[in-house]
């Protein structure tokens, strides 16, 4: 090891991926953000067990995906993102499933459909939803077969988890994004 010369400068002691991870994880909005997620997919999925939705799975995803929004608004706006792209996405669905199609055409399709998902999902958040909405589907049609009723099911539990992940934004906003919200 060379000594430090006059001209060189003490290196500034590096944070390791997982102390910058922990700090994160301990951080005041981690901890809000985890409890606004937890809730929201708990609350979606319970309630989409009671009303006897098909898929609860698929309402807890819509409420969290709403609440990736960095604030209120951009909630809402992911949510009837999420919500218009799953309606398109299904009605592409129903096309397809109604064709009944066999293993590999359906591979082909699902993989056709996620290679455009993941070059949209950077540029459009409702398109790249359009693309994935058929790839859920005939994923889940693969294993039994599933009819076009399912893509309406499919809307159903995503229409019930963006409402409540939208409430759960609403109920739970942070301080710092009341800029929307009424004056008294």
């Amino acid at each position: 090891m060379a000594a430090a010369g006059a001209g060189s400068t003490a290196l500034e002691p590096v944070e390791t991926f997982l102390g910058v991870g922990r700090s994160g994880f301990a951080s005041r909005s981690s901890l809000h953000q985890a409890l606004r997620m937890a809730t929201a997919s708990a609350l979606s999925g319970g309630v989409a067990v009671t009303l006897g939705l098909g898929h609860p799975l698929w309402a807890t995803m819509g409420s969290v995906a709403v609440l990736q929004g960095l604030n209120y608004s951009m909630s809402v706006q992911r949510g009837i993102q999420r919500l218009l792209g799953n309606v398109i996405g299904a009605l592409v669905a129903v096309g397809l499933l109604s064709l009944s199609l066999g293993f590999w055409p359906s591979v082909a399709l699902v993989i056709g459909f996620q290679v455009l998902a993941e070059l949209l999902v950077l540029k459009n958040y409702t398109l790249t939803t359009i693309a994935v909405t058929p790839v859920a589907l005939i994923m889940t049609g693969l294993g039994s077969h599933l009819g076009p009723a399912a893509a309406m099911t499919r809307v159903a539990d995503t229409l019930l988890g963006v409402v409540i992940g939208v409430l759960v934004a609403a109920v739970s906003i942070s301080r710092t994004d009341h800029h929307h919200l009424p004056t008294r």
